[in-house]
């Protein structure tokens, strides 16, 4: 089973009776293989790397981790939630501006800076970002923006090369498939809903202006 075939059946599980502890690994899990996922698609030099790549690969993490916490989105809502979370963290993943400031964000300890593991840290601490925004709706776009940063730091420890080479072998073709595509297709349940979109527009977080 591929990446996206395993976001596709947890996003037609219903979670709303799973403990949060199973919530929370499954969460991370997601985060996990698309920060691998998109990693295997990057194998140029940081600096030709077009960080706008990287949304649709956000859009899927976030519907995803949003089903799982039960905040079902379309993938058009999804990825207008992706690109909120893109202006808090201060990267806009397009253009010179963006390259540079991941490179001030990224430790040495990536080395080179090379693509792949600046593209799973990136996409890694953008999870963190994504579970945190859905879990705890309360938090400020100040204390969003430092669950980022330090997920960037903790992302350096977490890549594994073995792991990325045991990912790519198993998904030769990690890029999410484009709209329509029964992958990004809205899960079965409450986000396949007609409604859904003005479902998730009463369940997003209220206390949050970002």
């Amino acid at each position: 089973m591929s990446w996206l075939d395993t976001l596709q059946k947890i996003r037609s599980t219903d979670w709303s009776q799973v403990p949060d502890p199973e919530r929370q690994s499954r969460a991370q899990d997601v985060v996990l293989m698309t920060a691998y996922a998109s990693a295997a698609t990057s194998v140029v030099p940081l600096p030709l790397l077009d960080l706008a790549l990287l949304v649709p690969f956000h859009t899927a993490m976030v519907m995803t981790v949003g089903h799982i916490y039960g905040r079902p989105l379309t993938k058009t809502e999804a990825s207008r939630v992706a690109l909120e979370l893109g202006a808090v963290t201060g990267v806009t993943f397009a253009g010179r501006a963006a390259i540079t400031a991941l490179k001030k964000i990224l430790l040495p300890g990536l080395g080179g800076v090379v693509a792949a593991p600046a593209s799973f840290a990136l996409t890694w601490a953008f999870g963190q970002l994504a579970i945190e925004y859905f879990k705890h709706p309360e938090l400020s776009k100040d204390q969003l923006k430092q669950v980022f940063e330090r997920a960037m730091k903790d992302a350096t420890k977490v890549f594994s090369k073995e792991a990325f080479e045991k990912f790519r072998t198993q998904n030769p073709d990690p890029i999410p498939p484009t709209e329509g595509s029964q992958a990004e297709a809205p899960a079965k349940g409450p986000a396949a809903d007609p409604e859904a979109p003005k479902k998730s527009e009463s369940m997003r977080p209220k206390k949050r202006s970002l």
